[in-house]
């Protein structure tokens, strides 16, 4: 019976509010785009310091000095790291903590989108996710040496509805959901007090987009990328500020394992995954035939 209370409470606090007045972060990718936006809501929002990685120097160094400069000298840190090079991303939250003496919140932003260069795919999006999740157990877990926090991984809509124009984008995509429900498992949460949360952008106005037709697979079909240039031209691209601003709320009122979807400019909405026996196909011939009633 003891156990048993002892879960539900540690439940519960899952589910919480999490109040980011005060909390210190590591943003990935931070030094441009949807990463710097987020930097800057955290700043916005209460956060006390940021980390912000970035393999590139140029772009690092130009947001620390601006956001220094309009949120108050000290607040932003820049990293040099490759997220892929375990080494590196470490070295980067060891620079975290001894600068804020504590990590309350990473949040795996970076990521390529290259049909042309899959392994760059694997080892940003799924390498890099893998490394910064588990490092920010190992520096933020309340059973060995932090306070707990979140971990938020940015995934993508081609991760639950994957797209055929990027299909090993997708698969990384969906990759880092599956990673991210496995990790936000209650035993997981209960010793480490992390809550593990998946965020997935829609088609968003970033520079990925703009090198469509250097970074789609025409190996395949010689055709796909006037397809894909074509299919974009149909498709509404939200702006990088609607994602950061998804991040800030699902941040806060994400419970743990959740995956959300941020698009359209509108606010981020959570889904369900269904049991897998809900979504049996039962007019499917084989189902007819071994599951006659």
């Amino acid at each position: 019976m003891r156990l048993f209370i002892i879960s539900i409470s540690q439940f519960s606090f899952a589910n919480e509010v999490f109040d980011i007045c005060g909390k210190t972060a590591l943003v990935t990718g931070g030094g441009a785009g949807i990463g710097f936006d987020i930097v800057q809501d955290l700043l916005d929002n209460g956060v006390k310091g940021v980390t912000l990685v970035d393999v590139n120097v140029e772009n690092g160094k130009k947001s620390e000095k601006v956001l220094n400069e309009k949120f108050g000298i000290g607040r932003v840190i820049f990293v040099e790291a490759d997220i892929s090079n375990l080494e590196q991303f470490e070295n980067a939250f060891k620079i975290s903590i001894d600068h804020w003496k504590v990590l309350d919140i990473v949040i795996n932003n970076a990521g390529v989108l290259n049909e042309n260069r899959q392994d760059l795919q694997v080892d940003i999006n799924i390498v890099g996710t893998i490394q910064g999740t588990m490092l920010g157990f190992k520096y933020m877990s309340k059973g060995v040496r932090g306070r707990g926090g979140v971990i938020m991984n940015l995934s993508s809509i081609s991760g639950i509805d994957p797209s055929f124009l990027g299909p090993v984008y997708s698969a990384t995509k969906n990759f880092i959901v599956g990673l991210s429900r496995s990790l936000g498992h209650q035993s997981y949460y209960n010793f480490n007090g992390i809550r593990v949360i998946a965020l997935c952008p829609g088609y968003t106005d970033t520079k990925i987009l703009y090198n469509f037709e250097n970074i789609t697979q025409s190996a395949l079909n010689p055709q796909i990328k006037e397809i894909g240039t074509s299919a974009l031209s149909n498709t509404f691209l939200q702006s990088g500020k609607s994602v950061s601003r998804a991040v800030l709320s699902v941040l806060k009122e994400g419970s743990n394992r959740s995956v959300w979807v941020a698009e359209d400019d509108q606010p981020p909405f959570e889904i369900t995954v269904p049991d897998r026996k809900l979504m049996q196909k039962k007019d499917h011939k084989l189902y007819k035939k071994y599951y006659r009633y």
